[in-house]
This record gives C-alpha cells, structure tokens and sequence, in this order.
C-alpha cells in the first residue's frame, strides 16, 4: 500500500530543501504553514515564502499570497523573497528588481567590464 504525502508534508520537504541550499543563518519559522505570520523562513533582512505548486505551465503568485508577504515585510522592516517550486521540479525566485539589484551588484559590475 502507498500514502501519498499532504500538501503540508509536500511543503515541509521542500522547505528544507531551500534552507539546506540558503545554508547558514536561515531558519524555519514556527509553525511555518499552519500560520500566516512571518514567513516560512527566518532571515536577518528577508521574510521568505515557500510554495510548491501544482502546474509546469506558469509561475504564480496570488494577490492573497502577496498581499501577505508584503504586509509581513513591511511589519518588520525587511525585504522579501517568494520561492516556488513548479510540478516540473523547477525552483524560482520572485523578488523587487531594486533587491535583485543590490543583490547581484558585484556580479552586474563584473559582466558589464
């Protein structure tokens, strides 16, 4: 006989997943997924969410999900980061160009000479 996973124990996994490659100084949030509150993950200057969703076709994030994570950012003064993994197993980043930009500073300068 084989269980299939629920979505929580889906999200868990790859919550761990993103933690193991964010490395040090990134942590689960408590109660990450049964709460709206934080984000999934913990983070000096990031509020991170985590959502794996069903569909290879596109790349989504509800208004519900982002009105949230901004409310969340905004409350406590950091940047944010929605990461989703697709059904194809693709795992992508949406986050505001101005810190993308700040982000990858020294990596624009290096390409750009």
């Amino acid at each position: 006989m084989t269980y299939s996973k629920n979505k929580r124990q889906i999200g868990d996994i790859f919550e761990k997943i993103v933690l193991k490659k964010l490395g040090k100084g990134f942590y689960k949030t408590a109660g990450s997924g049964s709460v709206w509150k934080d984000g999934d993950i913990k983070h000096s200057s990031l509020v991170i969410e985590c959502k794996v969703k069903n569909t290879s076709s596109s790349f989504s994030i509800t208004k519900k999900e982002m009105d949230h994570l901004l409310k969340q950012a905004d409350l406590q003064g950091k940047d944010w980061l929605f990461i989703e993994k697709n059904s194809d197993g693709r795992i992508l980043v949406l986050l505001e160009l101005d810190t993308f930009l700040e982000t990858a500073e020294k990596w624009l300068n290096d390409k750009r000479t």
